[in-house]
This record gives C-alpha cells, sequence and structure tokens, in this order.
C-alpha cells in the first residue's frame, strides 16, 4: 500500500459535505447536525492530523515526509461553495474514501475519530442516494482559477 497527504482542498471539501450532512462527534457518540465553522475547523485539524500519522508510519525515513505539525496548527476551515450543488453523491462518498485509504496505514485508524467520521459520512451521503455503487477514490483539488470554489467532472 502507499499513501499520501489529501491536502487542504479535499479537507475543507469533506468538512462542506459535513456541514450539510452533520457528523457523530466522536466523544460521546452524539451527532452534530448543524456544525460551526470551529467545530469543522477543529475536525479538519483531526483528519490532517491522522493523514499525517499515516505518512509517517508508512514512510518513517522518508526526508520528504517530515511534518512540523504546521498543516494542522494553520489549518482553518474553507467552505467550498460548489461542492453541495456540483458533486454528485458517489463523488462525495469517494472524497472520504480516498481520505480513508491514505489516513489509515497506522494501527490506530480503526478506532480513530477519523474513521468514525468517515463511516458516518459515507452513510449519511448513502442516504442521499442508496442506488449508487461506490467507485475508487483520488485526491480532490479544487480549479486554482477559481478560488475556493469547485468545478468537478464526474469519473467517465
Amino acid at each position: 500500500m502507499s499513501a499520501f497527504y489529501v491536502g487542504t482542498d479535499h479537507i475543507n471539501a469533506m468538512l462542506t459535505i459535513l456541514q450539510h450532512t452533520g457528523y457523530n462527534s466522536g466523544r460521546n457518540g452524539y451527532w452534530i447536525d448543524k456544525p460551526t465553522r470551529a467545530q469543522l475547523t477543529d475536525l479538519g485539524k483531526v483528519l490532517i492530523a491522522e493523514n499525517l500519522k499515516s505518512l509517517e508510519y508508512r514512510y518513517p525515513t522518508d526526508p520528504d515526509n517530515k511534518h512540523n505539525g504546521g498543516e494542522v496548527e494553520g489549518f482553518t476551515y474553507e467552505p467550498d461553495l460548489r461542492v453541495m450543488s456540483d458533486m454528485s453523491t458517489r463523488t462525495m462518498s469517494d472524497l472520504f474514501l480516498c481520505y480513508e485509504y491514505q489516513a489509515c496505514e497506522h494501527d490506530a485508524f480503526e478506532q480513530s475519530w477519523a474513521q468514525r467520521i468517515v463511516n458516518g459520512a459515507i452513510k449519511s451521503i448513502a442516504r442521499r442516494n442508496p442506488e449508487q455503487k461506490h467507485i475508487s477514490a483520488w485526491p480532490y483539488q479544487r480549479d486554482k482559477k477559481q478560488p475556493k470554489m469547485v468545478l468537478l467532472s464526474e469519473p467517465a
């Protein structure tokens, strides 16, 4: 297996979906229906930290894989204005599946809050269109010509 850092565009797209679907708080199992920007920023930091743990576990001696925590501490949630209107439920699910694949390399991931978030998000998204099948997932990046907005094409 391999792993890579999915990046803040990908994390922000995931969080934008969670802003609309809600998520399991992970701490004591209660559901947060309408998360605040601060809650989503905190959640984004958790998701980034899990992704970085996976990289460090998978590639412990790679000098290009040393992170100083700046990715986590410097993160602030920025809603992606087109995610909910332009993405299919399949693409939304793929964002979470891709993240899971990149963050699952370390031994503690299966019991992590990030894993519970991914599982809950996929279930929430599936309720939007239960007939949709999931396909393999890869990273998401926004079009740099359109700051803080996203254009995605559907997989062929």
